[in-house]
């Protein structure tokens, strides 16, 4: 799993993009990679890969604005296509920072 289990940085209110790149299973054999936070609620479903095996999990601005700021943990789980999975980050951590200056747009 090319997402190493390294601390994780979000900045509430902004949008976050993370690549997982699913190694050493075969792109046939997967049926779908999920990003879970019990603490942020979510369970998200990654963008498939157009090739190879690079997973996308996007989430909105207005997604991250409901987020606390803190320390979250997560998972990133591979859902095969036999109904086995396999979670490659088990406990991921995830700080959520509030953002510092905002973007005021002058009229």
């Amino acid at each position: 799993m090319a997402c190493e289990n390294k601390q994780l940085r979000l900045i509430v209110g902004d949008q976050f993009t993370l690549n997982v790149d699913v190694e050493n299973i075969d792109r046939s054999l997967i049926k779908t990679v999920w990003f879970t936070s019990n603490a942020l609620g979510v369970q998200k479903e990654l963008s498939p890969p157009a090739e190879g095996n690079r997973w996308l999990l996007y989430l909105s601005s207005e997604a991250t604005r409901a987020f606390a700021t803190g320390i979250a943990l997560f998972d990133i789980t591979v859902e095969l296509a036999d109904g086995n999975y396999v979670t490659p980050i088990n406990g991921g951590s995830v700080l959520i920072e509030k953002k510092t200056n905002e973007v005021v747009r002058g009229e």
